[in-house]
């Protein structure tokens, strides 16, 4: 699968991502597409299908954020971004209903002013309780090294995150990218 890890420093948020792609249990390939983009003023970092992450950085327009309308980033998050998020999905033919439910075949690691949220498979949107957090089958060894590094610069912790995730998970591979917004 992958390991995406983000953290927020100084009103900054740092994605990194690695490149692998993986299908079943014993193929990987090198992936040319980042799975970091920006769309507006947001940062994704993507895991799971490949689809979704593809229709998104083409085709999400993202929402103006109105701060007479929506106070706080979550609530511009959870109201307008997952909203823009599901009907863009849908309209690429990534979204079916099933069970009155909508779920999406991948998760996101989104950063929006100096925000860092999750977005989850049923579109649910939480913001990260720690300063940091990471997704994918790589996510525990990368956030327990993203927690022993504490205290050192964004970019070195997450490089450190995503060898210690590709060392331990079959499914992670460097390249490693980070990005940075803000």
């Amino acid at each position: 699968m992958t390991a995406v890890v983000g953290l927020v420093k100084d009103g900054k948020v740092w994605l990194g991502a690695d490149s692998a792609a993986t299908w079943g249990d014993f193929t990987q390939s090198l992936l040319a597409e980042r799975k970091i983009f920006r769309r507006g003023p947001l940062l994704f970092g993507t895991c799971g299908d490949l689809r979704p992450a593809d229709i998104l950085r083409v085709n999400l327009e993202v929402p103006y954020h109105d701060p007479d309308k929506y106070e706080t980033a979550y609530h511009f998050m959870v109201a307008c971004v997952v909203e823009a998020i599901r009907a863009c999905l849908s309209a690429g033919g990534s979204v079916k209903k099933k069970n009155e439910v909508e779920p999406i075949p991948s998760v996101f690691l989104v950063g929006y002013s100096g925000h860092l949220f999750t977005i989850e498979e049923d579109l649910s949107c939480q913001e990260a309780g720690e300063t940091y957090l990471a997704i994918g089958s790589g996510a525990n060894v990368a956030t327990g090294a993203l927690h022993a590094t504490k205290g050192r610069s964004p970019k070195p912790r997450i490089l450190a995150a995503l060898a210690a995730a590709a060392h331990h998970n079959a499914s992670v591979r460097a390249p490693f990218y980070v990005e940075v917004l803000g």
